[in-house]
C-alpha cells in the first residue's frame, strides 16, 4: 500500500510539473458554428497574445497584450483603462531643406479608417494615406487621430471612435525638419475591449477560461 502511495504520489507530481512547464504557443479556441468564437493566438518569444471574439458579422472584440505563466495560471495582459484608445505611431525627426514637411506612412485596411494629423495642437490636417505635408512655419507637436468615416449601417458595432497618439514634441526651434509618421490601423482596433484576466492549463491541448474550454487549433 505505501509502495502504491508512492507511486501514485511520483505521477502526480511529474503530471503537474509537466503542465507547470508547458510552453504555450498557437492558436486556441472554444466557438459555436454560425454563433461566435473565441480564439486566443499565443507567441512564446517575446510573449504576446491576440484575443479574437468573431460571429457571423466578423470581428466582435479584440485585444492584445503582454502575458505571464505562474505554474498552471496564464496571467494576460491586454488592453486597460490606460491604453485601450492608444494609438502607437512610430516617429522620426532629421534635418531638411525648407520648410517643415511632415511624411505620413499610413496605408489602412479599410477605406473607412481615416486620420487628423494635429499641429501644435490646433491644426488639423486629414490624410486617408501615405502622404507628405509641408507646413509653413514650426511644427513645435504634433498628434495622430484615427477613427471611422461611414454612411449607413456598419454589419459590426465599433466599441472605440476615435483613436489617439500621444503628443509627439519635436524638440526643435527650427524651421527645417523631416518629420516622419508611422502607423498601422485595423477595423479590429475599434472594438478594442478591456482584458487583463487569467486562463488556466488544464492538459496539454485545453486552456479554461470564464467556464470556457479553449482546445488548441494550431
Amino acid at each position: 500500500m505505501k509502495y502504491k502511495f508512492f507511486i501514485s504520489t511520483i505521477l502526480a507530481i511529474l503530471l503537474l510539473t509537466r503542465c507547470s512547464n508547458k510552453h504555450i504557443s498557437g492558436s486556441y479556441a472554444h466557438g459555436y458554428k454560425g454563433i461566435s468564437s473565441h480564439e486566443f493566438v499565443f507567441v512564446e518569444q517575446p510573449k504576446k497574445f491576440e484575443y479574437y471574439l468573431r460571429t457571423e458579422s466578423g470581428v466582435f472584440e479584440y485585444s492584445v497584450g503582454n502575458w505571464n505563466q505562474n505554474k498552471k495560471r496564464i496571467i494576460l495582459y491586454g488592453f486597460n483603462d490606460n491604453n485601450i484608445k492608444a494609438l502607437n505611431v512610430e516617429n522620426k525627426v532629421a534635418d531638411n531643406t525648407g520648410n517643415d514637411k511632415v511624411l505620413i506612412q499610413f496605408s489602412p485596411s479599410s477605406d473607412m479608417i481615416k486620420a487628423n494629423v494635429v499641429i501644435n495642437n490646433n491644426i488639423v490636417v486629414p490624410v486617408a494615406r501615405d502622404t507628405t505635408l509641408v507646413y509653413n512655419g514650426r511644427i513645435a507637436a504634433i498628434q495622430i487621430k484615427s477613427y471611422l468615416s461611414y454612411s449607413g449601417l456598419l454589419s459590426w458595432q465599433p466599441k472605440i471612435d476615435t483613436l489617439y497618439s500621444s503628443v509627439i514634441n519635436t524638440g526643435s526651434t527650427r524651421s527645417d525638419k523631416l518629420i516622419t509618421l508611422k502607423f498601422v490601423v485595423n477595423p479590429e482596433d475599434f472594438v478594442r475591449t478591456k482584458l487583463v484576466d487569467t486562463l488556466t492549463i488544464k492538459n496539454n491541448h485545453t486552456l479554461l477560461w470564464r467556464n470556457l474550454k479553449l482546445r488548441k487549433i494550431k
